[in-house]
């Protein structure tokens, strides 16, 4: 779907938004952080969830990529407490500990190695460049995990034969 300035799809000016957000983002890190915020339009979670999870691996390990978006379904979950209430069971959080627990044994293992990515990769130290890539990885799967939320909801409402032919 063209957009009305110059012809660029959506997707081209969400990931050229997404990329000035990262640079931005990359530049604070060396200086001192500051908060910067980045509307996406409702529907267009996933194409913000697949460019920031490239844009994060230009900073991290695809080992530390995967393990984090891994955690989708505890996203989805700890989303759905917040804005739905619904109630977490004392096996899920276990399961979540767990999760994160893993995930940030991988973290550590990507801080040994991102002295290479970093040098390579940015003028970031090497945990700056970690945490940067860590953050938008976990970013694309918060992203992720709003678009299955609402999409999950919109198939219940309108059935997944309509979706399907409102998506295309």
């Amino acid at each position: 779907m063209p957009l009305a300035s110059g012809g660029k799809s959506k997707a081209e000016a969400i990931q050229r938004g997404l990329e000035g957000f990262v640079r931005s983002l990359a530049k604070e890190a060396r200086r001192g952080i500051s908060v910067q915020l980045l509307y996406v339009a409702p529907g267009d979670e996933h194409a913000a969830a697949s460019t920031l999870d490239f844009l994060g691996l230009q900073y991290i390990s695809a080992g530390l990529e995967r393990a984090i978006l891994y955690l989708n379904p505890a996203v989805v979950l700890l989303l759905s407490a917040l804005w739905f209430q619904q109630r977490v069971r004392a096996p899920q959080v276990v399961a979540m500990v767990l999760a994160y627990a893993g995930v940030m044994l991988v973290f550590g293992h990507d801080l040994d190695l991102a002295h290479v990515v970093a040098a390579s990769a940015t003028s970031l130290l090497p945990w700056q460049a970690v945490g940067l890539g860590s953050g938008l990885v976990f970013l694309s799967a918060v992203a992720y995990a709003v678009y299955l939320i609402g999409s999950g909801r919109l198939v219940a409402r309108v059935g997944s034969a309509r979706l399907i032919g409102l998506a295309s």
